[in-house]
């Protein structure tokens, strides 16, 4: 029972200390497993989906801190004698006594998608996981390890070959690992090492090969390893530090400098996943600093498919955009100087827009990789629109527009045709490429057959002007002016004249009517345009009527076009 309390004592003040953890994911050369198959697991489900091994990314851990009980994996419980009962951990798994550490060692596993390892078994500390114990289990996701300030020591090549695992994490524990623990673990993102600044000394010893060498796998701890003027060979990070930490549009950015080794060149925020499936990807502004594409960040995505990197990006770091099959734009920034030798590798459907003379126009051309350079036409001049213009319905003033949205522009611009001149003028600069639909309400268009409007896409070249899309082109065809109603005059035996001003170049008249305040009806049609007054009978003492008259013309298809409907004369019999 004593033991319980140090337990939630110590996890609740990792969990309130640590903040919000971040997760990456190491990526070998041997694995044709996509990024994309990792992280959707991960981060592609709606709330109502996520399960105790798909919690999210930036998951706020005091909001679920019910979720975080059960994928602990701490299901000891206390009986109604107050004695607990011992957590047993993943059936299957084999242990064997250790004399020199007086624990137990797991020294073979189970291939199950969710490993537990229990704190204690035989009531003795489970301390090690033997050499090879899951080399090769392609079920395993996540291993949980259950304990309180634990040295729990990795032996060689535990998890070799684990494919599809996930996430490693400890309650409250300290690693110690050895060479090639992790080796080709592809899918690999978090390692949790909830280790004391003041305790590293006496473990969390963590091999420099013990993952592969290019991997972008977290490991994040509350204290940080100790500072090497080299670097580590994996991402190190404290938690508790929430400026090392930030995610947006899908991004996650992880501040890196001198105090993990980084020369000033490197230091900063680096981009070192891209975790939604998107299409469309645009570095975001908001955040100081990113300074560059760490390596493997986009490694085997399979969905984007157009990638702008901004105005800061200084460096792209090895197999960044490994095998992205479908990746066909990329606009790189004329600050990049760096860009290593396989960080396109697998491309084979990308165009590189870059500004004439740059680092990337240069690199583009020496990997023989298609280049557009900004600051022509060509960037958007293989967009295809779809332009529709048409009335918000049957009697509305409201005219809207709608369009499909193009990949990776930053706004659109419409144009409305002047009758008079024939020249085009802006009607409407829209800044959100997500946008795509506009309306506005008929003005000054007054003895017009046809409206022309036109519409097209632009985006920010290498030299800050714009750079335009192909117009695209839809008319519509206007209606007649709304008729008004100057007099209604009330006559015996439930009847009421109503007169109205003659609308030129219309076929006919509709009379609507609304009784008690309900929906408009269609009374009367009246198909001589010389025609301006009716009576209406059936009207009823005390009910309160609203006329409208609407005219109509109609076109060369034999269609009817009615006038607007905001013209309302009440009438009470």
């Amino acid at each position: 029972m004593k033991n319980k309390k140090i337990l939630a004592l110590l996890l609740a003040c990792t969990i309130t200390a640590s903040g919000v953890p971040v997760y990456a994911a190491d990526f070998s050369d041997g694995t044709a497993e996509s990024v994309q198959d990792a992280e959707s697991s991960l981060f592609g489900r709606e709330d109502s989906e996520l399960t105790e091994d798909t919690m999210p990314a930036f998951a706020d851990m005091e909001e679920n801190a019910d979720a975080a009980q059960i994928t602990d994996g701490n299901s000891e419980e206390e009986d109604l004698t107050g004695d607990k009962t011992e957590d047993k951990g993943t059936e299957g798994l084999e242990y064997e006594y250790v004399p020199e550490i007086d624990g137990y060692r797991v020294k073979k596993g189970v291939n199950e998608k969710e490993i537990r390892i229990p704190e204690k078994y035989e009531g003795k500390e489970v301390l090690e996981i033997g050499e090879g114990a899951f080399a090769g289990d392609d079920k395993i996701q996540k291993v949980q390890f259950n304990g309180v300030l634990n040295h729990i020591t990795i032996r060689k090549n535990a998890f070799e070959g684990c494919v599809n695992l996930i996430m490693v994490l400890t309650d409250s524990g300290i690693f110690n690992i050895e060479s090639n623990a992790f080796k080709n673990c592809p899918k690999l993102i978090r390692l949790g090492n909830y280790y004391m600044p003041d305790q590293v000394e006496k473990g969390g010893v963590i091999a420099d090969d013990a993952f592969d060498s290019d991997s972008r796998v977290i490991v994040t701890g509350f204290g940080m390893l100790p500072h090497r003027e080299n670097g580590y060979p994996f991402y190190n990070t404290d938690i508790d530090e929430p400026e090392y930490l930030s995610g947006e549009d899908g991004m996650t950015y992880l501040q890196w400098g001198e105090y993990q080794g980084i020369d000033k060149e490197h230091a900063g925020y680096r981009i070192i996943s891209c975790t939604e499936e998107k299409e469309t990807v645009k570095v975001t502004e908001n955040i100081a600093d990113i300074t560059g594409v760490g390596r493997k960040a986009f490694y085997g995505n399979e969905k984007i498919r157009v990638l702008d990197l901004g105005k800061n990006i200084k460096y792209i770091e090895t197999k960044a955009f490994f095998n992205c099959k479908n990746l066909q734009r990329i606009y790189i920034p004329s600050t990049t100087k760096e860009i290593a030798e396989d960080a396109f590798e697998g491309c084979d459907s990308l165009t590189i827009y870059a500004s004439k003379g740059s680092y990337a126009a240069q690199y583009a051309r020496k990997h023989k990789i298609p280049v557009v350079y900004e600051s022509s036409q060509d960037v958007m001049k293989n967009v295809k629109m779809k332009f529709k213009v048409e009335r918000e319905s049957k009697y509305s003033s409201v005219i809207q527009f709608k369009w499909n949205k193009v990949d990776f522009a930053e706004g659109y611009q419409i144009q409305v045709k002047d009758s008079k001149t024939g020249k085009f003028r802006t009607q409407k600069t829209i800044k959100d490429s997500d946008t795509c639909k506009y309306a506005i309400v008929r003005q000054g268009h007054q003895g017009q057959e046809n409206i022309v409007f036109r519409i097209r896409a632009y985006c920010k070249g290498a030299d800050n002007k714009n750079i335009y899309s192909q117009y695209k082109t839809a008319s519509m065809k206007l209606w007649p002016a709304q008729p008004k109603i100057y007099s209604i005059e009330k006559k015996s035996k439930g009847r009421a004249h109503i007169k109205w001003k003659k609308v030129s170049g219309v076929s006919g008249y509709q009379i609507l009517r609304s009784e008690s305040g309900k929906k408009f009806k269609c009374i009367k049609t009246i198909k001589n345009s010389n025609t301006v007054e009716y009576t209406d009978t059936g009207l009823k003492k005390g009910i309160q009527y609203r006329y409208e008259i609407s005219s109509y013309k109609i076109d060369s298809d034999g269609k009817k076009i009615y006038s607007e409907d905001n013209y309302v004369r009440s009438f009470e019999y």
